[in-house]
C-alpha cells in the first residue's frame, strides 16, 4: 500500500475547542457542545479545508448549492439545502462551487463522553 499525500489525508479536528481555534471563533461556552453560525466565520479559506475528520458528534443544515458535501462516497449537492448528521471519527469533504459565502446556518456539535 502507497503512502498517502499529506494533502489527502484529513484535517484532525479532536475537540470543541479545536473546533472553534480552526475556525477562529472565540472559545466555546462549554467544553462538550457548542452551536457554531457559520455567518460569523470570517475566512472561506478556513470553509475551503476540503477533507476534515471530526472526532465528535456533529449535525449541520446546508442551505445552498454552492457548497457540495461528500461523506463515504455519497455526494450532497441538493440545491434546497440538506441536513446532515455525522458520528465521531467520520470524515467529511467540501468543496466550493464559487467564490460566495457559505449559506449553512447553524452547526451543532457535541463531544462524546
Amino acid at each position: 500500500m502507497s503512502e498517502k499525500k499529506a494533502s489527502e489525508m484529513p484535517y484532525r479536528i479532536n475537540t470543541i475547542g479545536d473546533f472553534h481555534r480552526f475556525y477562529g471563533l472565540p472559545k466555546p461556552e462549554h467544553p462538550l457542545i457548542s452551536v457554531i453560525d457559520f455567518a460569523k466565520i470570517g475566512t472561506r479559506q478556513k470553509i475551503e479545508q476540503t477533507r476534515r475528520l471530526l472526532n465528535f458528534y456533529s449535525i449541520a443544515i446546508k442551505r445552498t448549492s454552492n457548497y457540495i458535501l461528500k461523506y463515504g462516497q455519497q455526494e450532497y449537492d441538493f440545491d434546497s439545502g440538506v441536513m446532515y448528521f455525522m458520528g465521531p471519527g467520520q470524515i467529511l469533504n467540501v468543496t466550493a462551487e464559487d467564490d460566495s459565502s457559505p449559506k449553512m446556518h447553524r452547526m451543532a456539535i457535541a463531544y462524546p463522553s
